[in-house]
């Protein structure tokens, strides 16, 4: 039930469309009203007009939120006004949004809007033009009240209010003016939480990487502190036993041959398992790559045994030497892991407030980061349902039938049947995996938007060079 109330919020406040009633507007301050539809709701200004004139009009606000704040906007300048939303059982309201409106007349004037076309180019420089396209960079509300007077002197001289490419055009620079006058959050929280369970995981992997350079230092203490003793093996190889201890410098060494023989006798298997595939193949070619690999692993085999002489023939120091040697490039590598896993938990860390600051942008450039936009989007969508499908998949690991039970009845008969088994280490580790890989692809895909957002962010939604003379003439 709270699972569902939840979800009803979340659609409703987000995702559900929202409208206003405009009931009156006799004691409003229309001049204060009409930049309230244009700012907030974006109308072209005959439109903006026509609900003055016609009230109680429709008009189509958005989300809950926006909507809310339009709504608190328009009822300070003086109008009465409602919310309302539409349901699957009721009819549009976009007939009732625009019933109000008088019916275009049948209009065949030529070059009617050509003043108003002068008007809409001067408006058009105020953005980037490139070939067909108009790159409206608003970052300030000086230049979108500008452009907002340009369309409105374009809309009073223009004859034909309804000439579809003199619409279209009014539109794209009445969004633009109504996008730009207002600020905007555009992070994600999904974003966010991916990103915070992978500051979960990197704390984790930190602290077992903390763990991991502690026990790399302690043996390099260890073999600093051996007492001197004979560590010359005179038996074969295969008769020296592994400890797993570096306290003792002869059970140290008898690791350390131990070690690289085994590595010697793997690379001869894999010299016999060559040698045996050339041997039984029909092709001149690969007998031929079989043989040189055989001919690699044979050359490997033999280094590994001069390596296993030379090392079994150091005495105390020298051998002493040789591991700390060794010991202290596991030290480098443990604390190479630990700072690299810290400096990406720190990263993520102090990431997070900067994406959500970055991401109050105030103004737009209209259309240029569209399809920019649309591709993270669509990462976005696609990265996070990959993960639910194998959340999905690894949950339904649990319905697999995995044992046959039978069953001997009363009468002597039998039966037998497939029930799951909850122990079954093939699907246990199965569901682990998948959880896995669904959790790595949101960390995956968070941390690369929210790097990628945040960056781009920081340097579009933020003038650094009037951030840094401010910062400058406060020091003075």
């Amino acid at each position: 039930m709270f699972l569902i109330i939840i979800v009803a919020l979340i659609y409703f406040l987000g995702f559900k469309k929202y409208y206003l009633l405009v009931k009156d507007v006799s004691k409003a301050n229309q001049e204060e009203l009409i930049k309230i539809m244009k700012y907030e709701l974006g109308l072209r200004l005959i439109k903006a007009k026509a609900v003055l004139e016609y009230a109680p009009y429709d008009l189509y606000a958005g989300s809950f939120l926006e909507a809310i704040t339009a709504k608190r906007k328009m009822q300070k300048a003086g109008a009465e006004v409602s919310i309302f939303t539409t349901f699957f059982w009721q009819k549009d309201h976009e007939g009732a949004r625009n019933a109000a409106e008088p019916e275009p007349e049948n209009k065949q004037l030529e070059n009617s809007n050509e003043e108003a076309w002068e008007y809409l180019a001067e408006a058009a420089k105020k953005g980037e033009i490139e070939g067909d396209l108009i790159y409206m960079d608003l970052t300030s509300i000086e230049d979108a009240v500008e452009v907002d007077r340009l369309i409105d002197k374009a809309e009073e001289v223009a004859d034909d209010h309804y000439e579809l490419e003199y619409q279209d055009k009014v539109h794209f620079f009445r969004n633009a003016v109504s996008f730009a006058m207002k600020r905007h959050w555009t992070h994600s929280w999904m974003i966010i939480g991916g990103v915070f369970l992978s500051i979960i995981i990197l704390a984790s992997f930190n602290s077992d990487n903390q763990g991991a350079v502690r026990e790399a230092e302690h043996r390099v203490s260890a073999i600093e502190d051996w007492e001197e003793a004979d560590t010359v093996f005179k038996e074969y190889p295969s008769e020296i036993k592994y400890f797993n201890d570096y306290n003792n410098p002869k059970h140290a060494k008898s690791d350390v041959l131990c070690s690289i023989y085994r590595s010697h006798l793997m690379q001869k298997e894999l010299v016999e398992d060559y040698k045996h595939r050339a041997d039984t193949t029909t092709s001149d070619s690969n007998k031929k790559r079989f043989l040189e690999t055989a001919e690699e692993h044979e050359e490997k085999a033999e280094e590994l045994l001069e390596k296993y002489e030379e090392v079994n023939e150091m005495d105390f120091d020298d051998f002493q030497d040789y591991c700390l040697e060794v010991a202290e490039e596991r030290v480098d590598a443990a604390e190479g892991n630990a700072f690299f896993v810290w400096f990406l938990f720190v990263t993520f860390l102090l990431m997070t407030p900067l994406y959500i600051m970055a991401s109050y942008q105030y103004g737009y450039i209209i259309n240029k980061y569209q399809n920019e936009s649309s591709i993270l989007e669509k990462i976005k969508k696609g990265g996070f349902a990959l993960a639910a499908s194998l959340f999905g998949a690894g949950l339904a690991m649990q319905f697999f039938p995995s044992v046959k039970v039978k069953t001997y009845w009363s009468n002597g008969t039998t039966s037998t049947h497939t029930e799951e088994d909850p122990a079954n280490a093939i699907i246990i580790a199965l569901k682990i995996g998948l959880f896995i890989a669904a959790a790595l692809v949101v960390c995956f895909v968070s941390c690369i938007l929210m790097t990628y957002q945040t960056i781009t962010g920081l340097y579009r939604n933020y003038d650094w060079n009037a951030i840094y003379n401010k910062a400058k003439a406060l020091r003075k």
